[in-house]
């Protein structure tokens, strides 16, 4: 069970490895045990860098899927019948990450924040309960969390 300080943990280090331009310390964090889908936007980051070596390491575990063609209003709109479809002709993977807007309440009042939200996630807040069983059934991992941009994407 992986709790909040691991997943920071494990983040600052594939952030470190890829700052340091450490390949071989990339590929053996990726190795461990459900963390290769566990962090969006790591192939950014290792263009970011500049980093051919880490971003061959990334290309070798696959990438992860920012779905940026999906919106959070087109999820809502799925049912169990559509992603079922959708996952069989292999348009929509079930481990998906969805660009949105989150909202956070501050002592001044709402601010919108950008994130990255898992597919099973955004189904979930929007109580699409039948269609997150479709996604749980297709694979949906468990074990990831939201990230504000600024974290998905900066990373490194």
């Amino acid at each position: 069970c992986w709790c909040v300080s691991e997943h920071e943990e494990v983040f600052a280090l594939l952030k470190d490895s890829l700052r340091k331009g450490d390949a071989t310390v990339l590929r053996q964090i990726l190795s461990l045990q459900g963390v290769a889908g566990r962090y969006p936007c790591r192939m950014s980051w290792a263009i970011d860098q500049r980093e051919a070596a880490c971003l061959k390491v990334l290309v070798e575990k696959g990438a992860l899927s920012v779905c940026p063609k999906i919106s959070v209003e087109t999820v809502r709109r799925l049912t169990p019948e559509s992603t079922r479809a959708l996952l069989k002709a292999g348009h929509l993977d079930p481990n998906s990450w969805i660009e949105s807007v989150a909202h956070s309440k501050r002592q001044a009042g709402s601010v919108e924040t950008d994130c990255i939200q898992p597919l099973l996630v955004v189904v979930i807040e929007n109580s699409q309960f039948a269609v997150a069983e479709v996604l749980l059934d297709a694979g949906a991992r468990l074990d990831v969390c939201e990230w504000k941009m600024g974290e998905a994407r900066r990373g490194v």
